[in-house]
């Protein structure tokens, strides 16, 4: 479950609520009426335009400003997400094949491991493959290499034993006991994952650090807990017209 609480021009509702019929115009971005004449005419006799003083000319004060004020308001919004987990779904992708009737065959360890690792945040290939663009030298290359096949050992000791263990499970078996081995295998690789970022980092210069997309350094910057998809997170975000405050509620598949 997701549940949303905005608020739109708070400033706004509060000068409602204080000044009513004459607000001062809090939460509204007042710019003076650039307009001194209006035309009103064509007098055809003189050739001339004829006009009219605007008498709103430069006014700034809301109570005399004819321009609307901003609108202010409360919404919730409240998402409810029915689909299955996506760690149940990957973990039928890999157990169906060869079992309970299903022809295809049975995925193997090595296979298995492949899709395991997969899944897990791998941030070499994104970037080495952002090399011309961030114009990484041979001896940043060399190393990023070098972290990528020491992190990859490591998330290898976490998913072997889980993916030797997939592999040989019977037609039938514990889904739930199977899914928390996943969990914790998951969870336990992407905590490596997030221990070699700063690794990662020291390699790149600030500027190339800089240049990555914005959704690589967010992944960067995480923090374990939200690598491994806890069920609680919240945030607030203020913004100029108003604050926005989201609290996500999940629930194990």
């Amino acid at each position: 479950m997701t549940l949303g609480l905005q608020v739109a021009n708070p400033a706004g509702a509060l000068d409602r609520l204080l000044h009513g019929r004459a607000p001062r115009g809090w939460g509204t971005n007042w710019t003076p009426d650039p307009v001194l004449l209006v035309p009103r005419g064509f007098d055809a006799a003189t050739q001339r335009y004829v006009y009219d003083v605007n008498p709103q000319f430069g006014e700034t004060r809301p109570s005399r400003a004819t321009q609307p004020i901003d609108p202010w308001g409360i919404t919730l919004d409240a998402r409810v997400d029915f689909s299955t987990g996506e760690a149940v779904q990957l973990l039928r992708r890999q157990l169906a094949p060869g079992r309970n009737g299903d022809t295809r065959p049975r995925l193997t360890q090595p296979q298995l491991q492949e899709r395991y690792v997969r899944s897990i945040g791998h941030l070499w290939v994104p970037l080495l493959a952002l090399s011309d663009t961030l114009l990484l030298t041979p001896q940043q290359v060399d190393s990023l290499r070098t972290l990528e096949l020491a992190w990859r050992r490591q998330v290898d000791s976490v998913m072997t034993p889980l993916t030797t263990e997939l592999a040989a499970l019977p037609d039938a078996y514990d889904g739930a006991a199977m899914l928390a081995r996943v969990r914790a295998a998951r969870g336990a690789a992407w905590r490596i994952t997030h221990e070699y970022v700063p690794r990662m980092r020291a390699v790149l210069s600030p500027v190339q650090y800089g240049i990555l997309p914005g959704y690589f350094r967010e992944i960067m910057g995480r923090e374990p807990a939200e690598l491994t998809r806890d069920y609680w997170s919240w945030a607030f975000e203020p913004t100029p017209g108003g604050m926005t405050s989201t609290l996500n509620v999940g629930t194990p598949p």
